[in-house]
């Protein structure tokens, strides 16, 4: 019996963990999808090099030509929709509790951010951090 307790334990925390994998996927394919019909352009393909979403808030690193950034985007029922974009700015906690998140949801987008940031070179994390908060001059509409 004790077994079975544990097999059943092990799958339903196996269960969780896939379950959420996936819809964190989900969420970083629409997030991607989402910016790159927005911004991508023939001659200056956006990339979006790095995602991590919660609930609601997601945190996105990207890439376009020389210049790049990241946007906090949030979810507007199914959809999700870019908040702000700004550079190493929206790597500070207090930055993004400002706009709303908690500090828990803060913190654990930007830890989540960074882990995969820094799987990535130096260099492509550099041009993240150059987008100035708020910048209007790139991707016009932002």
């Amino acid at each position: 019996m004790k077994s079975f307790v544990l097999s059943l334990k092990v799958a339903t925390a196996l269960w969780l963990v896939c379950n959420y994998a996936s819809a964190n996927g989900n969420d970083s394919v629409a997030i991607t999808k989402m910016m790159k019909s927005m911004f991508d352009e023939a001659d200056a393909p956006l990339s979006v090099d790095a995602v991590t979403a919660s609930s609601e808030y997601s945190l996105a690193s990207w890439t376009q030509q020389s210049k790049g950034g990241r946007a906090l985007l949030k979810k507007a029922g199914t959809k999700w929709e870019i908040v702000v974009c700004g550079g190493k700015d929206l790597l500070q906690t207090t930055a993004l509790e400002k706009v709303g998140l908690s500090h828990q949801q803060a913190h654990k987008l930007v830890a989540d951010l960074k882990k995969i940031e820094n799987q990535l070179p130096v260099s492509k994390r550099q041009q993240f951090d150059s987008f100035q908060l708020g910048e209007q001059s790139h991707h016009g509409s932002h």
